[in-house]
């Protein structure tokens, strides 16, 4: 029983528990000083009823998320921005971005739960953000806030800073888990703990592999005269290997590629780099070199002249 419980738990069996207090009774002042603090427009805190009908200041009642709330990203990784026991209200933001080139739309699903893999999470609702600003892959910001006020209905929005375009969904309620069904997420969260490591990991490794690739692509088309075909076909080769890395479950493989990858392109990334810094130095010796010329013509006095005949010397 929990009493039972308890009593293991500070002190064992010869600690005795205080039964002054029934439990019953113990609920219902509990929900009359919240709805008092709820009434009186409070966050949790503050003035509370007190026994003669009047307020008091020194109670203070916390609620708090039972599990975690996020999004998911690509990989079906739990992007986590509200964590579990996170007093509330609350209000949690991060940034995100496109994964492919000229997206227009993202789906934003929002999910509770311990894993890393949104497989093993609870899924509360999912809206589509259009309208973001045609841009290449990780150029488009999207700002996402979850905003968990005290009667627990968490808004959910989404909005391309350079567009303002903005999507939000209301979810109402939880996903009516019981306790031991919330119990059960979080037990099973900590026997799975090495293995959501290694998940998380492993998709991290292979989102970070693919943003290489993108770039490697990046790269050979504007590399024109400054990579020569030796060069591109490395950096080809490179990328092909990548890109059946990713396809695996072999982390390390992913990170050998990856780093394989990046040392085919660092050389002709580097010339391209300096080519630029040329240019632009050359582009500020032309502004120089116009500037000491329009210095020198500043210089010249306007004057009378008279020809001198050769018979007048």
């Amino acid at each position: 029983s929990l009493q039972t419980k308890l009593k293991e738990l500070f002190g064992g069996a010869s600690f005795e528990l205080r039964k002054s207090v029934h439990p019953d009774e113990a609920v219902a002042i509990g929900a009359a000083v919240q709805g008092r603090i709820l009434a009186k427009g409070g966050t949790g805190g503050g003035a509370a009823l007190a026994a003669d009908g009047g307020d008091c200041t020194d109670l203070l009642l916390l609620d708090v998320t039972p599990l975690s709330l996020g999004i998911e990203l690509e990989g079906r990784l739990m992007s986590t921005l509200i964590k579990r026991n996170t007093a509330i209200p609350c209000r949690k933001s991060d940034t995100f971005t496109t994964e492919e080139d000229w997206q227009t739309e993202i789906d934003v699903c929002v999910y509770e739960g311990e894993r890393a893999s949104t497989d093993a999470c609870n899924e509360l609702g999912k809206f589509t953000i259009n309208g973001i600003e045609r841009a290449k892959r990780g150029e488009p910001q999207i700002r996402v806030t979850f905003d968990l006020d005290a009667n627990g209905i968490l808004n959910v929005s989404a909005q391309d800073k350079a567009t303002g375009k903005e999507q939000s969904i209301r979810i109402t309620a939880s996903s009516g888990l019981s306790e031991d069904e919330i119990e059960k997420m979080v037990a099973d969260a900590e026997a799975n703990a090495d293995a959501d490591a290694k998940f998380e990991e492993l998709i991290t490794a292979r989102n970070t592999c693919d943003g290489l690739i993108h770039a490697a692509r990046k790269t050979t088309e504007e590399a024109g005269e400054h990579a020569s075909d030796e060069e591109k076909a490395a950096i080809e080769a490179a990328i092909s290997e990548a890109e059946e890395a990713v396809k695996g479950d072999d982390k390390d493989a992913i990170d050998a590629a990856a780093n394989k990858l990046t040392e085919a392109t660092g050389p002709v990334a580097q010339k391209m780099y300096q080519a630029q810094a040329a240019q632009a130095e050359n582009a500020a010796g032309g502004a120089d070199a116009g500037g000491e010329q329009a210095d020198a013509a500043d210089d010249v006095v306007d004057a009378e002249f008279e020809e001198v005949n050769d018979d007048k010397k």
